[in-house]
């Protein structure tokens, strides 16, 4: 939870409610995206109080501004420098488009359908190899066969190293070839697969089973995106799992990346039902919104459904 609480998302496009007018034209254009995250940054990021270059009182009036945001060729290179430590801020990310961030606020996305994990290869700091976390269904990994667990070290042929899988994971089509893996070696099978990403709705209700051990049923679930749009059918799931008498839960978060606190309110609600009306999380915002929102709208309270 505290996770989702944490993550602070900037959207990339011009906003004139974000700026006043004075402002606007103050500000050149070839700078003005640059503006937009600058004070973006300054009225939202979490540790806004913790960036120098953040300060209100930083810039003593536009022109220094100005000044200072011309020294950064792109968005990206502003966001990145305003960010604070990486081992403290390991979520904050910029995105040029914002229909993509929606997508994947609500399962929507253009992909293959294999999700995947990467890691060092034993003993090095650049190669890595993948792994396939689960498929979606009806997906054109799910149509190929792709399976749970199976090794890949390379893409198109090309070994994957840390300067390298970004690009090749991000064409549209590509070829995944296999390995074995064998005590922390990864030896090339000579099999492949061609992917090609394509336009996919996810359903975060990955699977649900209940497992009977001794006079216990446990009920399984995976459950991998807080996606709003998602809660009538995590609803009918648990209602599925009580009606099979369940007596102990086991939620597998593991591949869930976050989404909606109001969902994962939802979520807690449904697991139990004895704290009504209490507090499940408090938001915590940086202290200079802190103060001017109505502590109402920064609680989440668990709700019997």
């Amino acid at each position: 939870m505290r996770k989702i609480l944490s993550i602070v998302i900037l959207l990339l496009f011009v906003s004139t409610a974000v700026n006043c007018e004075k402002d606007d034209l103050a500000v050149p254009d070839e700078l003005k995206i640059n503006d937009f995250v600058w004070k973006g940054m300054n009225l939202y990021y979490l540790w806004q109080a913790d960036v120098p270059n953040l300060a209100d009182d930083r810039f003593a009036n536009q022109d220094q501004l100005n000044a200072f945001l011309s020294n950064y060729s792109s968005p990206v290179t502003l966001f990145n420098s305003l960010r604070t430590d990486p081992t403290i801020d390991r979520f904050s990310v910029i995105y040029s488009d914002y229909t993509i961030l929606e997508g994947i606020l609500s399962g929507n996305t253009t992909d293959t359908g294999m999700d995947y994990g990467l890691k060092y290869k034993t003993g090095s700091t650049t190669d890595i190899f993948g792994w396939v976390r689960y498929v979606l269904p009806n997906s054109d990994a799910a149509s190929k066969n792709v399976q749970r667990g199976q090794i890949f070290y390379a893409i198109n042929g090309t070994p994957l190293t840390a300067s390298n899988y970004q690009s090749l994971l991000a064409n549209t089509t590509f070829t995944v070839n296999f390995a074995n893996y064998d005590n922390g070696n990864i030896t090339p099978n000579g099999q492949s697969v061609t992917l090609t990403k394509a336009p996919i709705t996810e359903n975060p209700v990955y699977a649900t089973n209940v497992i009977n051990q001794g006079t216990n049923k446990i009920g399984y679930l995976i459950y991998n995106g807080f996606y709003t749009g998602y809660e009538n059918q995590l609803n009918a799931a648990f209602g599925q799992l009580q009606s099979q008498g369940i007596t102990h839960l086991i939620l597998d978060l593991r591949y869930n990346s976050g989404g909606s606190v109001a969902t994962a309110t939802r979520l807690a609600s449904m697991i139990t039902g004895q704290f009504n009306g209490q507090l499940f999380a408090h938001q915590q915002w940086n202290a200079k919104l802190q103060s001017t929102l109505d502590p109402a709208s920064i609680n989440n309270i668990l709700r019997q459904l």
